[in-house]
């Protein structure tokens, strides 16, 4: 807290900001590339179809074979190419676009099952490309206005607190008992 007890803006912000276990649950997530996250914060994610409904001349469609009808999507661990970064929702797998208000996160690739066996100094590289990630993010995030938690593809929250999947977990069960 600031001076006098007040909080500051990042404090209220991460305090508004809902915790989720994003692999117990139906989640379904949107894989991209970091550049295009600022225009997906902001007009969500359509399918080619609907783009071409809209008249949006800048879209280009996934590098997939996909029903031009719908967005692709996968859960929060299926496949992502080279894209590190994910949209997280909740609902249907079948849409023809997804609104912001619908996002309930983004979903960083952390690598956390191969980190598993590499070496000790390749594992902190990793770790720390994975965070200078989070922290592009939440730059993005804010200068867009938009208050989303930030997890990782291990179902660990890298902000607005670092959680690892376990705590998540408690937390998500103290709050359902209540």
């Amino acid at each position: 807290m600031a001076e006098g007890g007040i909080e500051t803006k990042e404090e209220t912000r991460q305090s508004q900001v809902e915790i989720v276990d994003i692999i117990s649950e139906e989640y379904r997530v949107h894989w991209l590339q970091i550049e295009q996250l600022p225009k997906i914060l902001k007009r969500g994610i359509y399918s080619p179809k609907f783009a071409r409904r809209i008249g949006d001349i800048e879209y280009k469609p996934r590098r997939t074979s996909w029903d031009e009808h719908y967005v692709h999507t996968t859960e929060p661990f299926g496949s992502f190419g080279e894209d590190r970064v994910s949209v997280i929702f909740k609902g249907a797998k079948n849409r023809r676009r997804i609104a912001p208000r619908k996002f309930i996160g983004v979903c960083v690739w952390d690598n956390v099952f191969r980190l598993q066996e590499l070496e000790d100094e390749l594992r902190q590289r990793e770790y720390t490309e994975t965070l200078e990630l989070v922290d592009q993010i939440r730059i993005l995030l804010a200068n867009a206005g938009i208050d989303l938690p930030i997890y990782g593809t291990s179902g660990d929250l890298y902000w607005p607190e670092r959680m690892s999947h376990e705590e998540i977990v408690m937390l998500v069960e103290k709050k359902n008992e209540i």
